[in-house]
């Protein structure tokens, strides 16, 4: 990593992200006669702030209203409230411009993984499984819950890969709930168009 342009012109965000202090040097590796730095968010109130900043951007939602949306949506993850939580994120992708609009899986996975990091939620992409990869996988409280994206077919094509590919597999010996979610997004809209909840039962 080079610390080389502090004119204003010509800033480079890494630069700015260190002196800024949102990101601190973690550790250095000497190979090949250079130095490397590996580096990090200070603390999980730093790293919740980045998110939420950068969510805001990239959605284009005031960083107030991404706060208050955070809070809500943590207290019905926890609660295990499906329903709450994905009819706050449906309003969320409602929101955005349809001029930021990606016609791309990874674009609502994206947002949707953002978020979760947002809230100080713990939260994977692309777990892999022996089976294949989960979306994403979140928990909180005693709730562990496997997503699966589509776009433009249907929630239920979703679940069913979650069930299909048993997907919790490696989830079942974690002491936790399992809530299997396929969700469908709309490319042209940028909506939500759907989503399927199951609990995963003994």
């Amino acid at each position: 990593m080079a610390f080389k342009s502090y004119e204003i012109e010509k800033l480079d965000i890494l630069a700015l992200l260190v002196q800024t202090g949102y990101l601190t040097i973690k550790g250095t590796e000497e190979k090949y006669g250079r130095t490397f730095y590996r580096l990090g968010f200070p603390n999980l109130e730093v790293e919740e702030a980045f998110n939420t900043y950068l969510l805001s951007n990239y959605v284009d939602t005031p960083k107030e209203a991404i706060d208050g949306l955070s809070v809500r949506l943590a207290d019905a993850v926890a609660a295990g409230n499906v329903d709450a939580f994905m009819d706050l994120l449906s309003g969320l992708f409602q929101q955005i411009p349809y001029t930021l609009h990606v016609k791309n899986e990874k674009y609502y996975q994206t947002i949707f993984f953002t978020l979760f990091l947002s809230m100080g939620l713990h939260i994977e992409a692309e777990s892999c499984t022996n089976k294949g990869r989960i979306d994403a996988v979140a928990s909180n409280g005693d709730w562990t819950y496997l997503f699966e994206f589509k776009l433009n077919k249907s929630a239920e094509i979703a679940l069913n890969q979650i069930k299909d590919r048993e997907y919790f597999g490696k989830y079942l010996h974690m002491g936790k709930r399992i809530m299997m979610i396929g969700v469908n997004f709309d490319s042209q809209t940028g909506e939500i168009t759907g989503w399927q909840k199951e609990e995963l039962t003994p």
